[in-house]
């Protein structure tokens, strides 16, 4: 009888894809809830400290920006998700 050991690393790698989007998401909102909270009581803005992690993308204008926007929340909790599920895996 052949053992088709394929099969199982398919299986394997879906099974840790899946954990790492779990933990990576959960590791994600609640470290943004951090973030929020932290931004709220020393800068009083919740969005401020997601809002920087577009910097990237956006430059320093991200750095500044106190309110919440799509262009600069969305794409800094989309960075900040995906660098959360990437380093869970």
């Amino acid at each position: 009888m052949r053992i088709d050991h394929s099969r199982k690393r398919r299986v394997s790698i879906v099974a840790a894809a899946r954990q790492a989007l779990i933990a990576g998401s959960v590791a994600s909102v609640l470290s943004t809830a951090a973030l929020a909270l932290a931004g709220r009581r020393q800068n009083r803005s919740a969005a401020a400290p997601i809002n920087a992690v577009s910097h990237w993308y956006w430059g320093d204008e991200a750095l500044h920006r106190q309110g919440a926007s799509a262009r600069h929340t969305l794409a800094g909790y989309l960075t900040h998700h995906g660098a959360s599920v990437f380093w869970a895996g």
